[in-house]
């Protein structure tokens, strides 16, 4: 700094140390709450976001420090690797479900230390809307598997009525019990009721491909049912947000956006094709957020960054 302040007088290199100070003020509050708790409630957000407005940062500006924080990637490793690997000799019925549960839950336990909460509703919020490709059980994705007790969860749910949901998608389940959404959704419901759960992300081409989409979901499902009919982690229930991204890329890195934007989401499983995975990668990882892909066997996907995995091998890998 003594080389560079020779060579440029003080008044040019205010700006950068103003933004520096103003930096570091926010990185000292945002370790303080991570060392409390973590991930942070929601009250605890909005307080970080407001000093970040006082201190006129971007959310771009502090991203490095959010990415930076992230619980430990070595842990994520080690635990994934070690399911993974259990599963996949099961075969390929298992496989996908294997590294759901062995990468996204295993990654989630090693985060989680609060206590939940409470609640006897489903709050309307704002994630609940209509048309968007996404939904947590606002809106039904598998438009070819419905009925009337459906549509009425549905209808329930976004009106913050959970107990009826529930009801209401426990019967469709008695006459459609493989539904995957249906079971995503009842468990959310559930969730939700109980209070501050747990939130993940699944990204599939229900548009293009509704085989391979529902088998990534049914995966998802099974582990989400595993994990809250067992009382959950440290007491919180896990809720899934499903998207549709066709397999198309650019809907992919719109998909990854919105995931990435979503501070309460902690991981996402998907995407299906190399194509969708490879575009959508990069933002994951500028986000900080950990994605594992079930079944892209693109060679370039190992080199995006460190928050991106896959269980399926390389497609330059030797066959032995």
């Amino acid at each position: 700094m003594k080389v560079v302040s020779s060579i440029f007088p003080h008044e040019v290199l205010q700006p950068y140390q103003d933004y520096q100070n103003r930096l570091n003020e926010y990185e000292k509050a945002y370790i303080e709450e991570v060392e409390k708790q973590f991930p942070l409630s929601i009250e605890t957000k909005n307080e970080l976001q407001v000093f970040q407005q006082i201190l006129a940062l971007r959310n771009e500006d502090i991203a490095p420090i959010l990415a930076k924080y992230k619980p430990s990637l070595n842990i994520f490793k080690n635990i994934f690797y070690s399911n993974f690997l259990h599963y996949r000799i099961r075969g390929i019925d298992t496989f996908i479900v294997g590294g759901i549960i062995g990468a996204i839950v295993s990654f989630i336990v090693v985060t989680m230390v609060r206590p939940p909460y409470i609640s006897r509703s489903c709050p309307v919020k704002k994630e609940y809307i209509v048309n968007d490709r996404m939904s947590v059980g606002e809106e039904i994705l598998l438009t070819q598997d419905t009925n009337a007790d459906k549509q009425a969860g549905v209808k329930a749910f976004t009106n913050g009525d959970c107990q009826t949901a529930i009801q209401k998608f426990e019967s469709y389940r008695t006459a459609n019990p493989t539904d995957p959404e249906a079971l995503i959704y009842l468990n959310n419901a559930k969730a939700i009721r109980r209070g501050d759960p747990l939130k993940i992300a699944v990204s599939v081409p229900i548009g293009t491909n509704q085989g391979v989409a529902k088998e990534m979901l049914r995966g998802v499902a099974q582990a989400q049912d595993e994990v809250n009919f067992n009382g959950g982690i440290n007491g919180k229930l896990l809720k899934v947000a499903i998207a549709n991204d066709n397999n198309d890329p650019s809907e992919a890195v719109q998909i990854a956006k919105r995931v990435g934007e979503d501070t309460n989401i902690l991981a996402v499983v998907g995407h299906n094709s190399s194509n969708a995975s490879l575009s959508a990668a990069p933002v994951y990882q500028q986000y900080g957020l950990v994605m594992m892909t079930p079944t892209s066997y693109a060679p370039n996907l190992s080199n995006v960054g460190n928050y991106i995995f896959r269980t399926a091998p390389s497609s330059l890998s030797k066959i032995n």
